[in-house]
């Protein structure tokens, strides 16, 4: 298969791993936002009009009218996902438009409303496992400014396990390379092992590594630098209620 799609802008493997991490925030799950992220690439090489849009925006617009055939959507979850797509994604707000079918004079009011929804999310008890200390001191401040609770900042993967038996957070917010050579993907595991489900947030210099769609990979992935409504976005979406298909 050819990595590149006449006339588009960015590798076509490229712009999958990004909606494989976009399908995955929508439906908390790695496995169900994978198969829709591979079934919207495989319907657009079916189509010949793509409306001469970018490849990542004709994938991401296939993606969505297949995502409304299987999930109903309320204006609350299409204000979350313009948010997703503005923060995380970095899509203008015209062509976010473009995407979902929506006025930009609509989605600017949908995307101003998210936010003002996310600001007001529930205090949290958040566990942080970086070993980049000012990264996680500028988190730990942004979080606390928030109205959360950072209950402690591990570096290493036995501080982690550690920090979480004490602490017992509502979120994790982790980093890959730990300290200690070690990865957050295993501690986050094996705490989760330990005390059942808790949403996690990884943060990555490399997030194609861990949007392949080979193996267990995470529902949400930011790279770094991240910006404070990336962190939100990413909140929100791993606190609120598992998607259910239709």
């Amino acid at each position: 298969m050819l990595d590149k799609v006449p006339n588009y802008d960015i590798p076509a493997s490229a712009a999958l791993r990004y909606l494989r991490r976009h399908a995955r925030a929508l439906t908390r799950n790695q496995v169900v936002g994978d198969r829709l992220a591979e079934k919207a690439s495989a319907l657009l090489r079916l189509q010949d009009d793509t409306d001469r849009l970018p490849f990542k925006l004709a994938l991401f617009r296939t993606f969505h009218r297949l995502y409304a055939e299987h999930f109903e959507e309320t204006s609350h979850d299409i204000a979350q996902i313009v948010f997703l797509l503005r923060t995380i994604e970095k899509f203008s707000i015209a062509e976010i438009g473009k995407t979902l079918g929506q006025n930009p004079i609509d989605v600017l009011a949908l995307f101003n409303a998210a936010r003002a929804e996310m600001l007001r999310l529930r205090s949290l008890h958040i566990l942080l496992i970086e070993d980049e200390a000012m990264i996680a001191m500028d988190l730990s401040c942004f979080l606390e400014e928030q109205g959360h609770k950072v209950t402690g900042v591990a570096m290493t993967h036995a501080g982690a396990v550690g920090l979480a038996y004490e602490t017992r957070p509502d979120l994790i917010i982790s980093d890959i390379a730990l300290a200690d050579r070690s990865s957050g993907l295993t501690a986050v595991d094996d705490i989760v092992k330990a005390q059942g489900h808790i949403p996690a947030i990884f943060l990555t210099g490399r997030p194609d590594l861990l949007l392949t769609g080979e193996g267990a990979e995470p529902a949400f992935v930011l790279e770094k630098p991240y910006g404070e409504d990336e962190i939100l976005s990413a909140m929100s979406q791993a606190m609120s209620a598992s998607v259910v298909m239709c």
